[in-house]
């Protein structure tokens, strides 16, 4: 790895182990990956606040069980 860091252009051993990604590839990877996680945030958040910090009430036998005690402080968003 050090090899790769002070000579980044020339062919090391880490190459055979990585392959060539041209810089435009490897920025769009990376700002799908950013907006991947940017929008699974913004879900868990909306359950955490929509679910998860509610006190619902307790509910009839057949319905989802949303009813539970939860003594301790809300739960943070993300």
């Amino acid at each position: 790895m050090g090899e790769w860091v002070r000579r980044p252009q020339e062919h090391t051993a880490l190459d055979d182990i990585l392959p060539c990604v041209d810089t435009a590839a490897a920025t769009e990877a990376l700002g799908r990956s950013k907006e991947v996680n940017y929008r699974l945030v913004d879900v868990l958040n909306g359950v955490i606040s929509n679910v998860t910090n509610r006190d619902f009430p307790p509910q009839a036998p057949l319905s989802p069980p949303l009813y539970y005690n939860q003594s301790g402080p809300p739960v943070p968003p993300l």
